[in-house]
C-alpha cells in the first residue's frame, strides 16, 4: 500500500484491567490482568496506518511527562515522523481509563489533558505537510478550532477528508457539509440524527440510519456495528453489509481505529466502498484477539494472511 495521510491527533496513556465479572456500583474487584500502553483516537489510527504501509503526517499535542515520552518512543519504534507531535507544560498527557469485561466489550474513562490545548496554530505551523497529504483524518478528542481550521486547509487543496465523530460531542456548526466520508459507530450515528439509541436493527433499519446520514452532509458513510460488522452507504446509492469476521474476541479497545486506519489506507489507495468496508473490517476484527491496542493493531501482512487463509479477496 502507499499513500500520505494526515492525522489529526490526540494522544492518551491507555491503563487497561480486565475484569472477571462486571462490578455492581460500590463493588472491589480484582482483575485478572492489566496493560498499560500508548493510545488515543489519533495516536491508534497513525500507527495503524503505518503498519499498512502509509506515510503518515501526524499533528498533535502531548504532555511533558513520562506518558508522552512514552508517545515520543512510540513513533520512534514505529517510524512515525513526530515533527509535528508538540508538548505542552501547562498540563499533563491524556489518560484513559478501561475496564474490559468478559466477553471483551469495555467501558472506559477519559481524561483529556494536553488533546485539550492542540490549537489552529499547531495546525498553521504544519500546513505545508497537511496540504502534501491525500486524505485527512479527523476524530473529536481534540477542541473544534484545530479541527475546523485543519478542514479548510484540506478543502482548500481537493484532498479526501475523513471524519470519525467520537467520542460523541455537539458537532461545530456546519462540518459536515464539509466532509466526505463519515465513519460512526452505531451509538454516536443516532446521536448525530438527534434520535434515541436503538438496538437489534434489521438491515434495512440500518441503512435507513444511514441515509438519515447522508443527508447531514457526507458523501459516503461507514457505519460500525460492533459484533455485528460494518455497512456502507453513498449519495449514489450504493450500500454494502459487510457481516462480523470469524476471530477469537479478546478485547475490543481499539477496533473502530484500526478500522478507520485501514479505510483511510484502502481510500488512499483507491480501493472501491466494498473492498475498503472489507479490509476496514479484517483490520478491526484482528486487533481484538489481542490485549491493548499498540500491540493487537495488526501489519499489512498480517491482513494479507488472514485474508489468504480465511478468504478469497474480495
Amino acid at each position: 500500500m502507499t499513500g500520505k495521510i494526515c492525522v489529526l491527533g490526540s494522544y492518551v496513556c491507555q491503563m487497561s484491567a480486565i475484569l472477571p465479572h462486571v462490578p455492581v456500583l460500590g463493588e472491589t474487584i480484582v482483575a485478572r490482568e492489566f496493560d498499560m500502553g500508548q493510545g488515543g483516537k489519533g495516536h491508534n489510527v497513525a500507527v495503524a496506518i503505518h503498519r499498512l504501509g502509509c506515510e503518515v503526517v501526524l499533528i498533535e499535542k502531548i504532555g511533558q511527562d513520562i506518558f508522552g515520552k512514552m508517545a515520543l518512543e512510540s513513533y520512534q519504534e514505529e517510524g512515525i515522523d513526530a515533527r509535528h507531535v508538540t508538548a505542552s507544560d501547562q498540563v499533563s498527557s491524556g489518560i484513559g481509563l478501561v475496564y474490559i469485561q468478559p466477553n471483551g466489550e469495555n467501558t472506559a474513562a477519559y481524561y483529556p489533558g494536553a488533546n485539550d490545548h492542540l490549537s489552529g496554530k499547531d495546525i498553521e505551523n504544519a500546513k505545508e505537510d497537511l496540504a502534501s497529504a491525500d486524505i485527512l483524518y479527523l476524530q473529536l478528542e481534540i477542541p473544534d478550532e484545530p479541527v475546523l481550521k485543519a478542514v479548510s486547509l484540506a478543502k482548500s487543496t481537493g484532498m479526501k477528508i475523513v471524519l470519525n465523530p467520537a467520542p460523541a460531542r455537539e458537532i461545530p456548526p456546519g462540518l459536515l457539509a464539509d466532509i466526505d466520508v463519515l465513519t460512526p459507530n452505531q451509538v454516536e450515528a443516532f446521536g448525530l440524527i438527534g434520535e434515541p439509541y436503538q438496538d437489534h436493527l434489521s438491515i434495512g433499519e440500518i441503512e435507513s440510519l444511514g441515509k438519515k446520514l447522508l443527508e447531514l452532509g457526507p458523501s459516503e458513510v461507514y457505519l460500525t456495528l460492533g459484533s455485528r460488522g460494518a455497512f456502507f452507504i453513498d449519495r449514489a446509492g450504493q450500500a454494502h453489509y459487510q457481516p462480523r469476521l470469524p476471530v477469537e474476541v479478546i478485547d475490543t479497545v481499539g477496533a473502530g481505529d484500526a478500522f478507520n486506519g485501514a479505510l483511510c489506507v484502502s481510500i488512499a489507495n483507491g480501493l472501491p466502498p466494498k473492498k475498503s468496508l472489507f479490509r476496514a473490517c479484517v483490520n478491526g476484527a484482528l486487533t481484538t484477539t489481542k490485549i491493548g491496542v499498540i500491540n493487537a493493531l495488526p501489519t499489512s501482512e498480517m491482513v494479507e494472511a488472514y485474508i489468504q487463509h480465511q478468504y478469497q479477496e474480495h
